[in-house]
């Protein structure tokens, strides 16, 4: 009867302490079985429903895939910023996110490529359902191109120096050299007095001076203080490189000692410049148009010149035309011509001989280039 009784005083006062004492009861009394009277007060207690911050829990799903390949990448670490919830994908490249609705930023990371950070919201996830990571691109200050293998910047021992395709544009467009003997003081281009401004005359370009082989030019057609060009990791010639389009240039290194331009043999005696092109995009085909126009005058207001009337005013207070030898008729002679003179000077006689071999230069550059590239 006492354990009955128990039970029973349970019962009476279960609405009033709740289920936890109803369990507990039943746990102190595990060798007997409830009445009837019991199990019908069980059956009227109904359980518990699910609460609200259940049911708003929302499944995202999707896979992670590289940019250049297409391919799904597996390892790639999910973090969900101000909460504990991370994620890895697994073998197809597929992960699960579960969280309660809301907004958040869920970071992609993976090693070699740049992080990735997009805003979710649990109520317009579509953009998760693909999510594409790009290689980490590299910098190219931190490795020193030679044309034939790339090195990184802190183990290369030689004299080189390295400027990029916008940095040569920034001093200026008419062409790769042009940029550099701006930027580098190394590298010169000998101005040529006997050709003019001829504009399809070669320049002589020498890196840290000349050698001490001269005079050779005229005899092989070729400079042997010319340094070598590799374009694209093949060597070329002066024409092509001072024709080149700069909105194609990516790099340009100049290797100017013996440490750095060893690979090239002696060809390389001179120094080398190395040219890199910007790469073609894979699968896409592009097409490039470059047109220069320029005017070319020369500059003759530093030159402060007699004109006319000044010339021949200066003539004659210089005595040149007064006869030294006392003769009338050759003073006559000399009047005759300075008065002939005076009248041409009146009529508007005035040559400025400074500019008469000179003429004002109009110049047209047009390029046009056609890239593209398959997987």
């Amino acid at each position: 009867m006492k354990k009955n009784s128990a039970i029973f005083f349970n019962r009476r006062n279960v609405f009033r302490m709740g289920l936890g004492v109803l369990l507990w009861s039943m746990a102190a009394w595990p060798g007997e079985s409830l009445r009837g009277q019991n199990v019908e007060t069980l059956k009227k207690i109904q359980p518990r429903a699910a609460s609200q911050d259940d049911a708003a829990h929302i499944q995202i799903k999707g896979v992670v895939v590289d940019k250049e390949t297409g391919e799904t990448m597996i390892g790639v670490s999910i973090r969900v910023q101000g909460t504990n919830v991370v994620a890895v994908t697994d073998v197809d490249g597929a992960y699960t996110l579960n969280l309660p609705a809301g907004h958040y930023k869920v970071t992609f990371s993976y090693m070699g490529y740049d992080p990735v950070e997009l805003d979710l919201h649990t109520a317009h996830a579509d953009n998760f359902k693909r999510v594409v990571m790009a290689p980490a691109s590299k910098k190219m200050e931190e490795v020193v191109v030679t044309g034939i293998y790339q090195r990184k910047k802190e183990s290369f021992t030689g004299s080189a120096t390295t400027f990029k395709g916008s940095e040569l544009k920034l001093v200026g467009v008419q062409n790769v050299l042009q940029s550099l003997k701006t930027l580098d003081p190394s590298f010169k281009i000998a101005d040529n007095i006997q050709f003019g401004s001829d504009p399809n005359r070669m320049p002589d370009i020498e890196i840290r001076g000349k050698s001490s082989i001269m005079g050779l030019k005229e005899e092989y057609g070729t400079d042997p203080n010319q340094p070598l060009f590799i374009l694209d990791g093949f060597e070329t010639d002066l024409q092509t490189v001072s024709d080149l389009n700069m909105n194609r240039v990516a790099s340009v290194t100049i290797l100017k000692d013996a440490a750095s331009t060893a690979i090239y043999g002696s060809k390389a005696a001179n120094g080398v410049v190395v040219i890199e092109t910007v790469k073609p995009e894979k699968g896409r085909l592009r097409l490039s148009y470059k047109g220069d126009f320029s005017v070319t005058a020369a500059d003759l207001t530093d030159y402060n010149l007699m004109d006319a009337s000044e010339k021949l005013q200066f003539e004659q207070l210089a005595g040149v035309y007064t006869d030294k030898t006392n003769s009338p008729l050759n003073q006559l002679k000399l009047d005759s011509l300075l008065n002939e003179r005076k009248k041409e000077v009146a009529r508007g006689v005035n040559t400025y001989w400074l500019s008469e071999p000179l003429r004002t230069g109009f110049t047209q550059k047009h390029n046009v280039y056609a890239e593209g590239g398959e997987n």
